[in-house]
């Protein structure tokens, strides 16, 4: 195959060139882990920090860090390898040439089935360390050491060596870069130019690179010594390959040479960000950082120390680990620093644009032009020995003002000249204005002045002492400490503008009509039409601002004693506050300007830069894991609805927060529900744990997030899990308790009401006996009442001397005595027997009465005689009645009717007794003595009401209604008995 020559550059980089930096700084672990000398570092897909040192591996969530022992399945002290395979296992090589992977469910780690099989092919190796591990496709693992590689089948666990087959450096590209391949048996693979005519030292090597099509290259090489077996590789995004070779990196881009640029200090280390920067870490040099991977300008950081592994976390922070001293940390790429220029603990006494550079005045001997690729320095020895406040081009060169003199200098600061007052001494100045119509102004103490070419003009005495001015085309803007003023250049008046009372410290206009001040009590206000307003940060922070400006895409940047504020100029209401957190030096900013695209900010620990176009804005989300679950202080592994017993009512979730702007500390949000109920709290910042003491049982979430430094909220991590209550807290119980307690009710009140029946049952016993005797009583009342009423009778047959009628009678009247007397003994008879009475009754009263009356019995054909029992003598009464004071009243010759009909109403027996006789009404005033139907009324009554108490009814009672023809003339009586069948 025919060799090409690449494109060879040397790359020599200017000294200026390195006094930018990134802000890197020893991050707070470097005391907790067992060792400095670190070998690698790694971010893992979950957002953990990686790194092996001689003393042991260790892993890092931003708060705490954990390190992997012989407990742990790491008795080896050293880790010398750190890989994270496509299906996001987790390998690890340890000095002792294991291969270990990392299992998340045990959080450990164990040996690799082949591990042991692959140290067998290494018994006769005289260097035979492992370094290297890299995936080739999803099955295999490539791995390396000093002299030999390997493929391993992880599935198989079988192991095939794989070397270079060339008298060539070859290497096998991958998914993830390169892997190289060691040829064995090991010998010099410099380039011969002949079989018999080797050379001592090389100026060429042989390159090849191992894909589907194999490509060799030749290049230079700048070492008299052959190429060391170590060499670190990387790829970017746009697939271009980058080796790390001794002193040098090789640079190969899709179908084009390679190109090789010299770097000072053996590289140990190379990295593609996630912005296609290429880092490269030196032994003893730091780190180098190239933007996009171009090699031609470098930020050179860490100088002076062994920079082993580089990683960038998912929030732009740059992680380095060392020989030296431990794991350097940067939170920001994008910020670079100054500081090594000026040494930190220095206020900025110049930083303004002009002549597109930035102006620097912080050492009282020189003045600094920072541009975009270069920095020049002009030495400036001023009389005074103070530092330059402010800076304006004047006279084809430079007005410098210091609080001691006012200077005008050529554009090299050479030569110099003091403007001096008319009495010949030399003044100072705080800050400078040029005017449009082309008229300088200056502070000089409590005075406003004027500078011309010769002399200084004072043009009006402040009321307080002034340190900001700003000149228009017909007055002067003057910030004092007591508020801002302003001074017409036509009348010389000095008016004050409503509306602030305090130091204002700068004042700057972003377009006709619209400005803004600065104060150092009362924070940011716009000035339109001579009216203040406060802006709405002022609210929200309580800001010093020391300094402002303003940038081409219409942003507000204001230097506080919090950071650095962004805000919006369209919309006041947004803004934003960078700070140590988001890459800044310090949070005390005294300074700020805008030139050629980037915000430099001078803090009391140096000044640093950044492009506009960035969004120093941490706009990554935490990540949050449950890392421990501890249970009645029993660590427990979470399931899913995790369930627990009534006793575990104290629970503790610790959790691992992946923010690592925030030094260390933690914000957690939280959110518990049970039941509709919600509670939520806050963490305090030093805490990642959650306690719950005496929980109530029942089904809880609790809902956790996490925030960065920019209060940006992390996923809600759910965890859901229910507390089950204690047996007697338990539905069932409460119903057994209540099914238990009512049956000891329902036996407590049954044995009441059974000695309640028994009493009754006695009581009613007695009251039965009671009733019935009153019963008997009433019916042995009646017997004689109807005897005597039927020996009056005998009585007055024998009186009007007829025998055989009193005897006919009296034979009727002994059967009748007789009936009665069968029956005395009985409360009820059926109501054939009742009847044969009440007809025997009738036809003794017929007799008695010479058959003065009719009588008519209509009996319901459904009714049984023989089964349908009544009250003995009931009817009797009312029939009596009828015949005594109905139909015998009447007058003679008239047509007495005595009709009984016996009929049926469902379950009831409705007896009706009616007679055509005088009436009720009649009847009482042609009777003076109602001895007779009193009685048996009230008999009949009583008997009643006793019969209904005793069977508990309700239907057997009795209708008297008065009968009346068509002339309302009393026409007769109607007695309605109701019976029931079911005596």
């Amino acid at each position: 195959m025919r060799f090409v020559t690449p494109v060879i550059v040397v790359l020599c980089l200017h000294m200026n060139l390195y006094a930018q930096q990134h802000l890197f700084s020893n991050a707070a672990i470097s005391d907790i882990i067992p060792s400095h000398e670190c070998y690698n570092i790694f971010q893992d897909c979950r957002g953990y920090i990686w790194f092996g040192t001689e003393g042991g591996l260790c892993r890092y969530d931003g708060h705490t860090v954990k390190i992997y022992d012989d407990k742990k399945g790491f008795p080896e002290k050293s880790c010398y390898g750190i890989y994270e395979s496509p299906d996001k296992t987790l390998w690890f090589i340890g000095s002792g040439n294991r291969i270990l992977y990392y299992t998340i469910q045990k959080d450990s780690l164990c040996e690799a089935a082949f591990s042991a099989e692959l140290n067998k092919h290494l018994q006769h190796v005289y260097t035979a360390q492992f370094y290297l591990i890299q995936s080739d496709g999803d099955s295999c693992l490539l791995i390396c050491n000093q002299s030999m590689s390997f493929s391993v089948n992880r599935y198989t666990n079988g192991i095939k060596e794989i070397n270079s087959d060339s008298l060539s450096y070859s290497f096998r590209k991958t998914k993830g870069g390169l892997f190289p391949l060691k040829y064995k048996p090991t010998i010099d693979l410099r380039l011969l130019p002949g079989p018999k005519k080797p050379v001592i030292y090389p100026d060429k090597i042989r390159l090849c690179l191992i894909d589907k099509d194999t490509i060799k290259y030749e290049i230079k090489w700048h070492n008299k010594n052959t190429p060391q077996w170590r060499c670190n590789t990387t790829m970017n995004s746009k697939g271009e390959l980058f080796i790390g070779w001794d002193n040098q990196v090789i640079r190969i881009k899709p179908g084009l040479m390679p190109e090789v640029f010299y770097i000072p200090n053996s590289v140990l280390s190379v990295y593609t960000d996630k912005d296609d920067g290429l880092w490269v870490g030196t032994l003893k040099g730091g780190v180098l950082f190239y933007r996009n991977g171009e090699l031609n300008s470098a930020v050179a950081s860490l100088d002076g120390i062994s920079v082993t592994g580089i990683c960038e976390d998912h929030e732009k922070g740059i992680w380095c680990s060392t020989l030296e001293r431990g794991i350097y940390y940067c939170r920001d790429k994008r910020v670079v620093s100054y500081a090594n220029l000026y040494g930190n603990n220095k206020t900025e006494g110049l930083l303004k644009p002009l002549d597109g550079k930035l102006f620097c005045h912080v050492d009282t001997k020189k003045v600094l032009k920072i541009g975009n690729s270069e920095i020049e320095e002009y030495p400036l020895d001023l009389k005074s020995g103070y530092s330059v406040s402010d800076i304006i081009s004047f006279n084809n060169g430079y007005l410098l003002v210091s609080s001691s003199c006012i200077v005008h200098t050529d554009k090299k600061f050479q030569s110099k000249s003091y403007l001096k007052e008319i009495s010949g001494s030399i003044i100072g100045a705080t800050d400078l204005s040029l005017s449009p119509t082309g008229r300088v102004f200056a502070i000089q103490y409590g005075t406003l002045i004027e500078l011309k070419k010769t002399e200084v003009k004072r043009l009006v005495n402040l009321r307080s002492g002034g340190g900001c001015l700003l000149s228009r085309e017909k007055d002067v803007l003057i910030g004092c400490k007591d508020g801002i003023y302003t001074f017409s250049l036509k009348d010389s008046r000095l008016e004050k503008i409503s509306g602030l009372n305090a130091s204002v410290s700068d004042i700057i206009q972003t377009k006709p009509g619209n400005f803004y001040v600065a104060s150092k009590e009362k924070g940011l206000y716009t000035l339109k039409n001579f009216t203040l307003q406060a802006f709405a940060v002022n609210a929200t922070k309580r800001l010093r601002v020391f300094d402002l400006c303003a940038d081409e895409a219409g942003y507000i940047w204001a230097a506080t004693n919090s950071g650095l504020v962004k805000i919006k100029e369209k919309d006041p209401a947004v803004f934003y506050v960078y700070s140590v957190e988001n890459g800044l030096p310090s949070n005390q900013v005294n300074k700020v300007s805008y030139v050629n695209g980037k915000i430099y900010a001078a803090t009391v620990e140096g000044l640093c830069a950044f492009d506009t176009k960035e969004n120093l804005n941490n706009t990554s989300a935490p990540q949050l894991y449950l890392s421990h679950l501890y249970v009645n202080g029993k660590e427990k592994i979470l399931c899913a609805n995790m369930e627990l017993p009534s006793n575990y009512v104290n629970l503790r979730f610790e959790f691992d927060v992946l923010s690592f702007k925030r030094n260390g500390s933690n914000r957690i949000v939280y959110e518990l529900t049970r039941s509709g109920d919600k509670k939520t709290a806050e963490l305090s910042s030093n805490e990642s744990a959650i306690n719950f003491n005496k929980l109530a049982p029942g089904s809880y979430t609790l809902s956790v997030q996490a925030l960065n430094n920019d209060t940006l909220k992390s996923t809600p991590l759910k965890i859901s899990f229910t507390i089950r209550p204690a047996f007697w807290q338990i539905t069932w119980f409460y119903l057994l308790c209540g099914v238990c307690l009512s049956g000891i009710v329902y036996l407590l009140v049954r044995m009441s009401i059974k000695r309640i029946k028994k009493k009754e049952e006695a009581k009613t016993a007695i009251n039965k006996m009671l009733a019935e005797s009153q019963l008997t009583a009433l019916q042995a009342q009646m017997n004689p009442h109807f005897i005597f009423n039927a020996i009056t009778s005998i009585q007055g047959y024998i009186l009007k001397r007829d025998p055989q009628e009193a005897y006919d009678y009296l034979a009727k009247f002994s059967k009748l005595i007789r009936l009665v007397l069968n029956n005395s003994q009985e409360n009820f008879l059926q109501l054939n027997q009742e009847l044969e009475m009440l007809n025997l009754y009738i036809e003794l009263e017929q007799l008695r009465f010479d058959k003065s009356f009719e009588f008519i019995l209509n009996i319901d054909s459904s009714i049984d005689l023989f089964e349908t029992q009544v009250p003995a003598m009931l009817v009797q009464p009312y029939v009596e009645n009828a015949i005594w004071h109905g139909l015998l009243k009447m007058e003679k010759n008239s047509n007495g009717r005595l009709r009984i009909s016996i009929g049926r109403q469902e379950d009831v027996l409705k007896i009706i007794v009616e007679d055509n006789g005088i009436g009720r009404e009649r009847s009482k005033l042609l009777v003076k003595q109602t001895y007779h139907h009193s009685m048996g009324m009230k008999l009949t009554e009583q008997r009643l009401t006793m019969i209904n108490r005793l069977r508990n009814y309700e239907g057997l009672n009795v209708n008297i209604t008065d009968l009346y023809d068509e002339q309302q003339q009393a026409s007769g009586t109607r007695v309605e008995i109701f019976i029931p069948v079911n005596l």
